[in-house]
């Protein structure tokens, strides 16, 4: 993949930590088991983020945060540049 279509996908991918990470900050969750979230740029631009293995313990807590957040709008769509992976066909 060509540096200038690369580019732009790492820093989405940075962007979408940071955000990721802010968001849990926000919702109290210890620094702990945010701090290790990350971005994973492949060469061939796919990007995706790495979350780091929990203990149950930990992935309940998250969950726990984030079951207190009024829910506000749906996931978007993964967009043009990656493939669905929810999706049986993809």
């Amino acid at each position: 993949m060509e540096m200038d279509k690369w580019r732009p996908m790492r820093d989405r991918a940075f962007a979408a930590v940071e955000a990721l990470q802010a968001g849990l900050a926000r919702l109290g969750v210890p620094e702990a088991l945010w701090q290790r979230i990350r971005s994973v740029t492949g060469r061939t631009g796919l990007t995706y983020i790495e979350v780091g293995a929990l203990t149950v313990a930990e992935a309940e807590w998250i969950a726990r945060a984030l079951e207190a957040v009024p829910l506000q709008r749906t996931v978007p769509d993964a967009g043009d540049d990656e493939p669905d992976h929810t999706r049986a066909d993809s």
